[in-house]
């Protein structure tokens, strides 16, 4: 980038959505299914899912990453987690 570099910017906002887990009684955290994908692919989305699991097991709140395939629920089983949400395609639906 040419001697660039990027900053995230509003960073507080996603912590204070995390800092809500600690004032909330939020009994479930949900874990969208691209993390959940892209872990497989790329070392830091696979950093965010086990993050993510972790903390949410360390506050006591049930984890529920999304996931499409065996592949998936592989994946979060390897990392310690019981409970995935599956998302079926369009046309699997109401089966």
């Amino acid at each position: 980038m040419k001697g660039f570099g990027l900053s995230v910017d509003d960073s507080a906002r996603a912590i204070r959505h995390w800092q809500q887990l600690t004032r909330i009684a939020f009994t479930e955290i949900k874990i969208d299914q691209s993390f959940v994908a892209n872990a497989a692919l790329q070392q830091s989305a696979r950093i965010i899912l086990e993050s993510s699991l972790d903390m949410a097991k360390k506050l006591g709140i049930r984890r529920s990453p999304k996931g499409r395939d065996a592949n998936h629920w592989d994946l979060v089983r390897q990392l310690g987690c019981e409970l995935a949400q599956a998302i079926l395609s369009p046309d699997r639906r109401g089966q």
